[in-house]
């Protein structure tokens, strides 16, 4: 699911050529601040909702890297 900055690209254009899940922050909640987001974070949740992992995608990324990680939330 992506979480958008409350900016002023509407969420239909980002998502325009995707089936991408998508949310705005907006003056009721600040995601992007209050988890020091950046563009393109990839934030990784365990089942308690307690981010276990942040890894920013703009200059590529490890798939395997990012399966261990998954694979790992699941046999917790």
């Amino acid at each position: 699911m992506g979480i958008g900055q409350d900016n002023s690209i509407s969420v239909e254009e980002i998502t325009s050529n995707n089936n991408l899940p998508w949310v705005k922050e907006n003056g009721n909640c600040y995601i992007w601040s209050d988890w020091n987001a950046q563009n393109r974070d990839l934030f990784i949740m365990n089942q308690s909702k307690e981010i276990v992992s942040v890894i920013n995608l703009s200059s590529g990324f490890d798939q395997t890297q990012i399966k261990f990680i998954i694979e790992g939330l699941i046999d917790d």
